[in-house]
């Protein structure tokens, strides 16, 4: 017998294996099946909600436990039988773990790796990698200035991804790690949130360096010459919340709010 696992639920099932269908992500076959259960009345609201809310199920066969992606689900109950039965479709969880990524001829290590297709159906691609200083920097020239790049997972396919650049972000822990994570996305037509955040992420950071190296100018050359102390020049560089605000909306701002990929 079989069992199928969601949220804090263990329950008994029957079913059968179908056909296998294509993964989208990498081309490998994935499992999918067709499971049933039956529980009294008293206890299938309950059972409706964990279902519905379960990020993932998985299909206990025999030793083998098989994570799924919940697929069509329903429920029916014949008039005073006081019997629910539950039908689930399932498809088994694809996890995709490269060896390595490469980047044009940037060869990466991930420390976390994501991939999904989004609602369009294109190839949306999370890395979070450490990286030296001068890696940095060269990761950081290479998603600024491509307008794709040809992306290889290696251990799931040669074939190159020509990908558009994301979101960034960086950190330096207390160690000295350096760690980067950005956001990789299939060019399209429809323009989804991650291009979206790219061009939004492309406007602070070209006005926010220009606006940093004015300022800077502008108050050394106001202590140089004696119209500001040393300690007004401390308090010119203190932001003020609100105007933070203000600016960081401004940074959204495009030609056209109309226009078809935004």
């Amino acid at each position: 017998m079989a069992s199928l696992e969601f949220g804090d639920v263990r329950q008994e099932a029957r079913g059968h294996e179908r056909e296998p269908v294509p993964s989208k992500l990498t081309g490998r076959d994935l499992r999918q099946f067709e499971m049933a259960f039956s529980v009294a009345s008293a206890t299938a609201a309950a059972l409706r909600e964990s279902l519905g809310e379960a990020d993932e199920v998985v299909l206990v066969l025999d030793q083998e436990r098989v994570p799924c992606e919940r697929g069509n689900w329903n429920t029916a109950e014949a008039h005073g039988s006081g019997v629910a039965e539950f039908r689930v479709e399932l498809t088994e969880r694809e996890i995709v773990e490269p060896e390595a990524v490469s980047l044009a001829s940037m060869r990466l290590l991930p420390t976390r790796y994501e991939e999904s297709l989004n609602l369009g159906g294109e190839r949306a691609i999370s890395i979070t990698v450490v990286v030296s200083a001068e890696e940095e920097q060269a990761l950081r020239v290479l998603l600024r200035d491509s307008d794709t790049i040809p992306v290889v997972r290696h251990g799931i396919s040669d074939a190159p991804l020509e990908m558009q650049a994301g979101a960034m972000v960086h950190s330096v822990g207390p160690d000295g790690l350096r760690k980067v994570r950005f956001h990789l996305f299939e060019p399209s037509d429809s323009r989804g949130p991650l291009a979206l955040w790219a061009v939004i992420q492309g406007n602070a950071e070209r006005e926010l360096g220009a606006e940093r190296h004015r300022t800077g100018l502008l108050v050394d050359t106001l202590v140089s010459k004696g119209v500001l102390t040393a300690e007004e020049a401390e308090a010119v560089g203190k932001p003020d919340d609100e105007a933070v605000a203000d600016f960081r909306y401004s940074l959204s701002e495009v030609d056209d709010a109309d226009d078809d990929w935004i």
